[in-house]
């Protein structure tokens, strides 16, 4: 029952996510994190007045595109970091199932482990083993059941699962935004040569 649970959660989420994605971003969305929406301006010379001039624009208009790029460059590391968790931790599940089919079926099976880095034993394990060491970090592991065990990993996929969502969410809204910054940057520098070429015409 809790194994199936979990399974619908991870798809409910995954599915969420990726039928988001696909919508893509509306007007009236609102970043879950706080990144603010770039600004499109409908009225280029309004925009550019505003802040007192095309220099004046395009600098605020670059200032804040660095942001974006910035975060961008911050939440793209974090994804990697969080996508490199995930083969450890199904690796850990299988193994655990593994183990407590064995355990199940009262079978003994040799493996190897590693005791130092270029060292490994050769171990028997017993068929009554019906417990395992969950590392925590920081040196600390605690023993628990097999049960218990599968609840926790199964528990850190689904969220590492989920991190992983709203990295990709705001990873894609960043992109959205940038692109944003770049075509107002562009029409405030254009509307400056623009005025420009006016003023030396006159």
């Amino acid at each position: 029952g809790g194994q199936a649970e979990g399974g619908e959660r991870r798809m409910a989420a995954l599915g969420g996510v990726a039928s988001y994605m696909i919508e893509g971003f509306t007007e009236g969305y609102e970043n879950p994190r706080g990144i603010p929406r770039a600004e499109f301006p409908d009225n280029i010379e309004e925009f550019v007045t505003k802040r007192g001039g095309p220099d004046n624009a395009v600098n605020e208009c670059r200032q804040l595109y660095s942001k974006y790029k910035v975060l961008e460059s911050t939440l793209a590391d974090r994804k990697d970091a969080v996508k490199a968790r995930k083969p450890d931790l199904t690796r850990t599940l299988e193994m655990i199932k593994f183990l407590k089919k064995k355990n199940e079926a009262g079978e003994s099976f040799e493996t190897t482990f590693k005791l130092s880095h270029n060292v490994q034993c050769e171990a028997e394990i017993d068929a009554t083993t019906d417990k395992v060491l969950l590392w925590l970090g920081a040196d600390v592991a605690i023993e628990m059941g097999f049960d218990e065990a599968l609840d926790i990993i199964e528990g850190n996929i689904l969220d590492n699962e989920q991190h992983l969502g709203r990295l990709e969410e705001d990873l894609a809204y960043l992109k959205e935004q940038i692109v944003t910054m770049e075509v107002t940057i562009a029409r405030a520098y254009n509307h400056g040569v623009a005025l420009k070429r006016q003023k030396d015409g006159k």
